[in-house]
């Protein structure tokens, strides 16, 4: 517990320790390392973003060891917002997101690693800086089936999600 508010904690932050800092107005935010030089935040309007200038760390899911910083408020994170600088998204990193509705990628990114967006199957918007011609030239890992089905809104238009037929019996 940090008896200050954000603004004041942000001026004093240690970089390289991962916690959660509960301010004396109420709110609270997760902040954190996520690649060597990039790191997390998650403030508590359920927003987690990301930034720096390189790769996101791969993660892997299960019981294994190796979770995401945060993994155990991944049920809350409502919106993602990965800043320009970050290049790579990593393994499983926002795997889980059950509540995840939107992600902002920037034209930065060049790969999109494998079950990074798996099972976050309430995401419908991407908010990609970059043209479309651009967003087809990322890398996109396996099982990404809930970020290539959202509407990828980009500088030069959207791209739709594809529509699967309908299978009846």
């Amino acid at each position: 517990y940090y008896n200050g508010y954000f603004a004041d904690f942000r001026e004093i932050y240690i970089s390289n320790f991962e916690f959660d800092v509960h301010f004396k107005d109420g709110t609270y935010y997760g902040w954190g390392s996520c690649g060597s030089d990039v790191s997390w935040v998650m403030d508590d309007s359920n927003t987690l973003t990301i930034n720096g200038a390189g790769y996101m760390t791969n993660y892997f899911n299960g019981y294994s060891d190796g979770f995401t910083p945060w993994y155990f408020r991944r049920q809350e994170i409502e919106t993602s917002v990965i800043e320009n600088g970050v290049i790579y998204i990593g393994n499983y990193a926002l795997e889980g997101c059950l509540k995840l509705k939107s992600v902002t990628i920037p034209n930065t990114i060049t790969e999109i690693g494998n079950y990074a967006f798996r099972r976050c199957g309430n995401l419908t918007d991407v908010y990609y800086n970059g043209s479309k011609d651009e967003w087809h030239q990322i890398a996109i890992g396996i099982e990404n089936d809930c970020l290539i089905n959202a509407f990828i809104h980009c500088s030069d238009g959207t791209i739709t999600p594809m529509s699967l037929p309908m299978i009846t019996a």
